[in-house]
């Protein structure tokens, strides 16, 4: 009988997401490669002075997470000037 966590790896060891690029005026520490694979993270930081524009309450880290459905859990940072007035 197959455990959950060995079910797990099975059925989502073959979903992957591209990675999903640079973003202007920010930052990460993850190593960018072709493919990430499921529940796998990129992590961006916005650049001193500058602030997502999609999540404009968020002042630290953008997290993405690659879905169970082979896609980010989130649209990539959009990093804009703090100064520049809406």
């Amino acid at each position: 009988m197959l455990e959950w966590a060995t079910l797990q790896v099975k059925l989502f060891s073959d979903i992957h997401c591209k990675d999903p690029g640079l973003v202007d005026n920010a930052q990460t520490r993850t190593q960018h490669r072709e493919t990430f694979l499921y529940a796998e993270t990129v992590i961006y930081y916005c650049d001193h002075g500058y602030k997502d524009v999609n999540a404009p309450h968020q002042d630290s880290a953008i997290t993405l997470r690659c879905s169970k459905y082979g896609n980010w859990s989130r649209e990539l940072p959009k990093c804009e000037s703090k100064s520049l007035k809406s």
